[in-house]
C-alpha cells in the first residue's frame, strides 16, 4: 500500500499510515506537496519519519514527478519483503486479541482484531465464525474505554512522531496574505467598493 500524506499537514496522514502499518501489510509513505510545505517553512526529516514509523517515507512533488521513481522502487521493495509482523498492542489489549484470535480464521494482527472489537459484530467484512466470540468479548468490555485506549494511543503516537520529525518556521505576519485581504475587504470605503464591483 502507498499512503499519500500532505506535507503541509503530515499529522493528518500519519494516523492512517499507522493504521495501515499496524495491519502488517507492505506500506510506503508518500509525502506529497513537499515543495509547497518547504516554501512556507515546514521541514520534514524523512529519515526520522521512516525510523519513527517503521515505514519508508519518500518526499514527492507529484506535478513535477519528483520522488516518483524512489516511491515506486520503495513500494516494489516493500511488496517483495511481503507482510510484516503485525504490531502487538499493549498487554491488556493484546490479551483481548489473544482470546479472539483462537476463533478467527487466518492470522490476524492485534490491530485488525481490536478494530473489529470496537466496531462490533456487525463490522463489515468480519468472518461469520468470529461474530459470537466477538459479541461475548464486547459484553465483558467497556467499548468506549477500549476505543479511547486505541484511538487515543494512535493520536498520541502521531503527536510524538510530528514532534520528532516536523519543524515549522515561525510565520512572518508581514508576509501573510490573509490578514492583508481581511483589512482590504473590511475597509469602510474600499471594502464597499470591492463588494459593489463584484456584485
Amino acid at each position: 500500500a502507498i499512503v499519500v500524506m500532505n506535507a503541509l499537514h503530515p499529522e493528518v496522514g500519519l494516523y492512517l499510515l499507522l493504521q495501515v502499518r499496524d495491519l502488517g501489510i507492505p506500506v510506503v509513505a508518500c509525502v506529497n506537496i513537499a515543495d509547497e510545505a518547504e516554501r512556507i517553512g515546514v521541514s520534514i526529516d524523512y529519515e526520522a519519519l521512516s525510523r519513527e514509523t517503521g515505514v519508508p517515507a519518500i518526499r514527492t512533488v507529484a506535478p513535477r514527478g519528483e520522488g516518483i521513481r524512489e516511491l515506486v522502487a520503495e513500494a516494489e521493495q516493500a511488496c517483495a519483503r511481503g507482510r510484516r509482523e503485525p504490531v502487538r498492542l499493549p498487554d491488556a489489549l493484546h490479551g483481548k486479541c489473544e482470546r479472539l484470535r483462537a476463533s478467527w480464521p487466518g492470522t490476524p494482527g492485534d490491530a485488525e482484531i481490536i478494530d473489529a472489537l470496537i466496531e462490533g459484530p456487525e463490522a463489515e467484512g468480519l468472518p461469520a465464525s468470529v461474530r459470537d466470540a466477538l459479541d461475548a468479548e464486547r459484553r465483558g468490555a467497556n467499548v468506549e474505554e477500549l476505543r479511547h485506549a486505541v484511538v487515543g494511543g494512535r493520536h498520541r503516537r502521531v503527536e510524538e512522531i510530528v514532534e520528532a520529525c516536523v519543524r515549522r518556521a515561525p510565520v512572518d505576519p508581514s508576509r501573510e496574505l490573509g490578514p492583508k485581504l481581511d483589512r482590504l475587504f473590511t475597509h469602510p470605503v474600499l471594502g464597499l467598493a470591492i463588494f459593489l464591483g463584484v456584485m
